[in-house]
């Protein structure tokens, strides 16, 4: 998704989840001042409802194929051609729609 910034992104990840577990306690502190059962019931519900909620949205706006711009020149130019091997021979998109073939087999 990220090519050659994955460790960017994974370095920005670590310090969202370190700052989150520094601050954790203190919002825990908050929502549980007697330490009651309800207090406790409402904050892992309130978890539970967050995690459903992310990972839903994640799992909509995901895309597996890397970013534009994580993309070099060659790499761009290189994703825009479709090309595949036949009989030993490669062949770009193009060559095989004037040959007859279908977009589907040149995948």
């Amino acid at each position: 998704m990220s090519n050659q910034f994955s460790h960017v992104i994974f370095t920005w990840t670590t310090i969202q989840l370190s700052g989150i577990m520094l601050i954790l306690p203190m919002i825990i502190n908050f929502l549980t001042p007697t330490n009651a059962v309800e207090e406790w019931a409402d904050v892992f519900l309130f978890v539970t409802a967050a995690i459903f909620i992310g990972t839903t949205y994640f799992n909509y706006v995901i895309e597996v194929e890397p970013r534009e711009w994580t993309k070099t020149e060659s790499q761009s130019a290189k994703s825009s051609l479709s090309t595949t091997t036949i009989h030993g021979t490669t062949i770009c998109a193009e060559e095989g729609k004037k040959m007859g073939l279908d977009v589907l087999q040149l995948r």
